[in-house]
């Protein structure tokens, strides 16, 4: 009894799978390999475009370039990506955000960067990324929450699409 527990246990876990977490460091995002169910590449493809198409009819700026028989970029700006506080000011930023996909027809391996940073009022820093980092790799006093609230939207847009690409019929 207790095995058909296990195997019932271990099944549920293994259908309920999510990809790697994205983890901001000081040099960005490493990438993460994702295990998905077999598909052929065009098909991988034709459900790439489907997901931009999807996320263009929310009024979203994404699109899809680069496109060849084993990798893709997916590219779009994400409103309110994330915020830190300062003085008791929040500061909300949108980002550009780039996601190099190479795939084969078992996994995909996604390099997510963020090319471009802009104020609540579209306005380019020149701050990147890395700027928000001391020289030992920690986050710069005063931007506490930028590191959470990056991974969460991130990890958000990543999740929804790997859902998109397992969930096809």
């Amino acid at each position: 009894m207790k095995a058909i527990l296990l195997l019932c246990f271990l099944s549920f876990g293994l259908s309920r799978a999510q990809p790697p977490q994205l983890e901001l460091t000081s040099r960005g995002f490493e990438p993460v390999t994702v295990t998905i169910p077999t598909v052929t590449a065009e098909k991988f493809v034709e459900l790439s475009k489907a997901w931009v198409t999807t996320l263009k009819r929310r009024n979203l700026e994404y699109d899809i370039s680069n496109v060849s028989n084993n990798s893709l970029t997916i590219s779009g700006m994400k409103t309110n990506a994330f915020f830190y506080r300062d003085r008791g000011e929040t500061h909300q930023h949108k980002v550009k955000l780039v996601m190099k996909i190479d795939f084969t027809q078992t996994s995909y391996t996604l390099t997510l960067s963020v090319p471009e940073i802009y104020t609540d009022n579209d306005v380019l820093l020149k701050y990147t990324l890395p700027n928000y980092f001391d020289e030992n790799g920690k986050l710069k006093e005063g931007y506490n929450e930028l590191q959470k609230s990056l991974e969460t939207t991130v990890n958000d847009i990543a999740l929804n699409y790997y859902n998109f690409i397992i969930n096809y019929k």
